[in-house]
């Protein structure tokens, strides 16, 4: 399911994600079995063949298992690719591998330089997949939030999340109510 926010007081409707509520309801939420955020993004792609500008999608370790699709080839972000500091990796979508590797199962564990920084080739998602309604994708990337570096605002991030089993909307809405008033006294 899609996740926005309501601001009444602002007259607000349809608000995004913020890093800050992600975090919180990642941590403390009793309701979703998880929560992902993702941002469209283009980005630069060197060091294999010709340099050339491609659709991308930057996501939460989160996401890609909340879309329930496991990779073709290697594996997807964990933890650990998520956090600040730690080596740069990248998933490739099964178009963007086929172009520019061949369909060469070895492109895992190669570099490719995105946006100018060196990442490793993690994996690669199958022909079937698809993020949400976006069929173009190249590359996928972690974002990298450092949690003690984000604050309240920033709701510039769309997300996604999963009930846990037999969990309601309603009770999705109270509990989330239930962290956001604690957030925001």
């Amino acid at each position: 399911m899609g996740v926005w926010h309501n601001a009444p007081g602002l007259q607000i409707t349809d608000l995004n994600m913020a890093p800050s509520n992600y975090f919180i309801y990642r941590e403390q939420g009793k309701t979703l079995q998880d929560i992902g955020m993702y941002q469209r993004d283009s980005v630069s792609v060197t060091g294999v063949a010709e340099p050339e500008q491609v659709p991308a999608m930057v996501v939460t370790d989160g996401t890609l298992p909340l879309l329930g699709v496991p990779p073709m080839l290697g594996r997807i972000f964990t933890k650990e690719d998520d956090t600040p500091g730690t080596p740069e990796t990248v998933v490739l979508t099964y178009g963007y591998w086929r172009h520019k590797f061949g369909g060469d199962p070895s492109a895992v564990g190669k570099t490719l330089i995105v946006d100018g920084k060196s990442r490793q080739i993690i994996g690669v998602m199958p022909q079937r997949f698809r993020f949400l309604d976006d069929d173009d994708l190249a590359v996928l990337t972690p974002f990298q939030f450092d949690r003690h570096k984000v604050f309240l605002g920033n709701f510039s991030f769309e997300a996604l999340g999963r009930l846990r089993p037999g969990a309601t909307l309603e009770q999705l809405n109270a509990d989330v109510a239930r962290m956001l008033s604690y957030c925001y006294e």
